[in-house]
């Protein structure tokens, strides 16, 4: 580990690894604020040069994308092999982990884990422009209400206009048609992922199965889904709609919030959150206690810097966030306001995979950069 990290945080022991990356668990000696440090190595996937590129785009990402559902970015290090990304600790899991540890969840937790994580969707895309391009079960934590953070944007991007993303990239078992085939996508690519996790979270089980990628990428672009027949016909309804062969034909993010299945739940999630009121006071006094000037974090945020300061002051507003804003899923409130579910959606007829895309099967393109992540 660096050594600015060894002096400002006890590292304990590893949490997590990915390809080019490993995660640690460690405490902020301070704050005694527990924290996750992402070490991503420079020179590993740097075939094309381009490692700091994306790196420095992941970071750019997270300091511009702070929500109470995604994961806070507190400070960066670097030295000449890596670069660590010292981040919040969120300590329950991840929805894969429950399907695997307990099963699916009732349509209710469902509806309320699911609004918090479409309210996370629209703030990246319409605040911040960003695609996550890798949204999945494993990649929703959960902090210790059982509220939930986004994590990774190591493979997110802002595409615009001018340059309509066909990076084929992720994890296949949550990829969208179009994007295994190397077609330009903007947001359309989340939507269908979003739409896998809550057909996991609510069955069990993935959409598409099969231990040959190959064979899973054709089943993903040509197969119609299996649904269980004991899903509220609200939430078939969303499901049909998110997973949609043609991404001209999905659902967008705005129709997903009016939804009848989740828009009573979206609104609840949200007033819930918008009642939360930092006390700054108490902030401005726990900064004293570390030797912290107000002044002197404000001066280094207004020049978007991120330092020691600055690291301490998220650390203390986020903690301060995560109590405050307590478990949503068992709210009296909500399952009054819910009610019964709609029963009069008509289902809409899908749109048959090789009608929108005319391609030999046989020859069926293996993703370069998409990986295996199995539930």
């Amino acid at each position: 580990m660096n050594t600015q990290i060894n002096d400002n945080y006890l590292v304990k022991y590893k949490i997590g690894a990915g390809s080019f990356s490993k995660v640690y668990l460690a405490v902020h000696r301070k704050t005694q604020i527990e924290v996750a440090i992402k070490m991503i190595s420079k020179k590993a996937n740097n075939d094309d040069g381009k490692q700091l590129i994306r790196i420095q785009r992941e970071i750019e990402i997270m300091k511009k994308a702070r929500h109470p559902f995604i994961t806070e970015l507190y400070e960066v290090y670097e030295n000449d092999d890596f670069v660590f990304l010292v981040m919040e600790y969120s300590p329950n899991g991840t929805i894969l982990n429950h399907i695997r540890d307990i099963g699916a969840y009732s349509e209710h937790e469902s509806a309320v884990i699911f609004s918090q994580l479409i309210l996370a969707m629209k703030h990246l895309q319409r605040s911040c422009n960003v695609a996550h391009r890798d949204l999945k079960a494993e990649n929703i934590l959960f902090d210790i209400h059982q509220n939930i953070r986004v994590i990774d944007f190591g493979l997110s991007n802002s595409p615009n206009d001018d340059n309509l993303m066909n990076t084929q990239c992720g994890s296949l078992d949550y990829a969208s048609p179009e994007m295994i085939l190397g077609k330009q996508y903007i947001y359309s690519s989340d939507i269908w992922s979003a739409g896998v996790v809550l057909f996991a979270m609510t069955t069990g089980h993935l959409p598409f199965e099969d231990s040959n990628m190959s064979r899973l990428a054709q089943r993903i672009i040509f197969k119609e889904i299996d649904y269980p027949t004991n899903l509220s016909r609200d939430l078939l309804d969303l499901l049909k709609k998110m997973l949609v062969k043609d991404p001209n034909q999905r659902i967008n993010l705005d129709e997903i919030m009016r939804h009848p299945w989740l828009h009573t739940a979206i609104q609840y999630v949200n007033e819930t959150i918008n009642k939360f009121e930092y006390d700054n006071i108490k902030i401005t006094e726990q900064l004293r206690q570390y030797g912290v000037r107000f002044e002197d974090v404000v001066l280094d945020l207004s020049n978007n810097r991120i330092t020691p300061n600055t690291a301490i002051y998220s650390m203390i507003r986020r903690q301060m966030m995560t109590k405050g804003i307590v478990d949503m899923r068992n709210a009296e409130e909500i399952l009054n306001r819910r009610g019964s579910l709609c029963e009069t959606v008509v289902l809409p007829r899908l749109i048959k995979a090789d009608t929108a895309t005319r391609i030999n099967r046989k020859s069926l393109p293996i993703p370069v950069r998409l990986s295996r992540h199995l539930g």
